[in-house]
């Protein structure tokens, strides 16, 4: 890499720029590939300001702790929540001119998809003939049906997309993937397809596959969520089983790491107070902090993650390098990466009985939980290698930059 010109690199994501007392934030994950290419070469990022009531605040500040480096040249898009259909045309002419400066100036662009927006730049990269790289962080055609329903005419925008996206993977300098069903049906002859590294919190973990065992007989059994609280994470029927649970006389507590989205926040609180819930479940917003993060997984008995849509979720890795049971909604994209079907308790999507179901049966079946934590470290001790993810971006953009 030492021996390369410095290259003009364009990250894209679907992220967000946070501001505070002039530093700049977004995803951690992000952030570590941004300063870390920064080191290397002249780094642009694009991804939209967010606004000081999004999800990445709280009380006006980032909930992010890594500033983005001041070597990075960041370029906010405007946001388009909140306006009406006319203003969000303008706003996408807008950013897609913001975008399309970006694109003309750049060497090597990092395209994270799906996403609309980012469909653009790699349709400008590749009508200025720009070098580009993907990101695919969830698999696209789930994602899309889950907001668009099954209509005739999204059935056909669908077949359009994927005809475009599809034109897109073969003019790729190289594609990362999350999970094993996305690598599987993007790669093919002449694509340069990869399993992206985890961006895992923490690493350090033990393999003695006893801690979880057994659960506390004076309390109750802690339940954990990871992830942002929003639609696609499915935390709605969370609640729902927390409710079901309770009418069990099952004794649970609900504790959800994360930052809420404010359009999914009325719908959980409809959820808690029909219920009757809000003494069972902590809210702890994001936690930046990573010893703090280790140390709320290791207090945790299961996992429960209810997504709607994934790729393969690094929250999974942190949960079995704990020594967590982990249920899981029965998504392909993490079914399809997981070698031992035993690794997880696998439910179905959008529902809570099974939720509830599950986290009953690990609660009184000491075996099943030890032979899903041993099996699980198994797994974790082999998808999560010790070198960093945004090591692998900058070794194949050293490859195909």
């Amino acid at each position: 890499m030492s021996n390369r010109a410095r290259l003009r690199i364009c990250i894209i994501s679907y992220g967000s720029i946070s501001t505070s007392e002039g530093g700049l934030y977004t995803n951690p994950a992000i952030t570590a590939v941004l300063n870390h290419l920064a080191t290397q070469h002249d780094v642009r990022y694009v991804a939209v300001g967010a606004d000081k009531k999004a999800s990445t605040y709280d009380s006006g500040r980032p909930i992010y702790s890594v500033r983005i480096s001041e070597a990075v040249n960041a370029v906010p898009l405007q946001s388009r929540d909140g306006l009406g259909k006319l203003a969000v045309v303008s706003r996408i002419a807008g950013n897609s001119a913001t975008i399309a400066r970006a694109v003309w100036h750049t060497d090597f662009a990092l395209i994270y998809l799906p996403s609309y927006t980012n469909l653009i730049a790699c349709l400008l990269s590749i009508l200025f003939r720009r070098k580009f790289a993907l990101y695919v962080g969830s698999h696209w055609q789930t994602l899309y049906r889950a907001y668009q329903g099954g209509s005739a005419s999204s059935l056909i925008l669908e077949k359009i997309y994927g005809l475009v996206i599809d034109h897109i993977y073969d003019r790729a300098g190289f594609t990362l993937v999350t999970g094993n069903r996305i690598y599987k049906e993007i790669s093919r002859a002449g694509r340069h397809v990869f399993q992206a590294v985890p961006s895992v919190s923490f690493r350090a973990y033990d393999d003695t596959g006893e801690k979880k065992a057994t659960f506390s007989e004076d309390g109750p059994i802690n339940l954990l969520f990871v992830g942002p609280v929003n639609s696609i994470k499915g935390v709605v029927y969370l609640v729902r089983a927390l409710k079901i649970l309770k009418e069990r006389e099952l004794e649970v507590h609900l504790h959800i790491i994360g930052a809420l989205h404010r359009s999914y926040k009325e719908e959980l609180n409809r959820e808690i107070e029909r219920g009757r819930l809000s003494d069972l479940i902590t809210f702890y917003g994001y936690i930046a902090k990573k010893t703090l993060l280790a140390e709320v997984y290791a207090k945790a008995d299961i996992f429960v993650l209810p997504s709607v849509v994934e790729g393969f979720p690094r929250v999974i890795y942190e949960a079995m390098m704990s020594k967590l049971p982990v249920i899981s909604s029965d998504l392909p994209s993490i079914r399809g990466n997981i070698d031992d079907p035993d690794c997880v308790y696998f439910v179905p999507p959008k529902d809570p009985e099974a939720i509830a179901n599950a986290v009953q049966e690990l609660g009184c079946n000491g075996d099943l939980r030890r032979k899903m934590v041993q099996t699980g470290l198994e797994f974790v001790r082999t998808k999560v290698p010790k070198r960093e993810h945004y090591e692998q971006v900058a070794d194949l953009i050293s490859r195909y930059g």
